[in-house]
């Protein structure tokens, strides 16, 4: 293990890049947002977050760009939650990481699924 590794193994701090180029790895949990350092002021509210409505539509208009960067920069890409469905409360269908992780696979991108099956 070199020593950035060694240091994440240990219990070492993982920050929130401010852009793609800054970035080391994807880590995608979830399908609501892409969480961006707050420092970035692209975002209008201030929350850090780019909302992507994933959840409810499955609209890949505002992921793709994101991944496609990603992908040029040859970014891995670690799924924490792989299911690809979930039913939300009304009978409502909703998108999960999973579909944007096996998107990034299909465009070319590493893609590590962590966590529950």
């Amino acid at each position: 293990i070199d020593g950035d590794e060694k240091n994440i193994c240990e219990g070492g701090e993982i920050g929130v890049a401010k852009s793609v180029e800054e970035a080391d790895l994807i880590l995608l949990h979830g399908s609501e947002v892409w969480r961006r350092s707050r420092e970035l002021r692209q975002i209008s509210d201030d929350s850090g977050c780019l909302d992507l409505n994933f959840l409810y539509d499955g609209d890949f208009s505002v992921i793709d760009p994101l991944l496609e960067e990603s992908l040029e920069r040859k970014l891995p890409m670690v799924c924490a939650n792989p299911d690809l469905v979930v039913g939300l409360p009304g009978g409502v269908v909703g998108n999960m990481p999973g579909k944007i992780a096996n998107r990034y696979a299909q465009m070319g991108g590493t893609v590590h699924h962590f966590g529950k099956p």
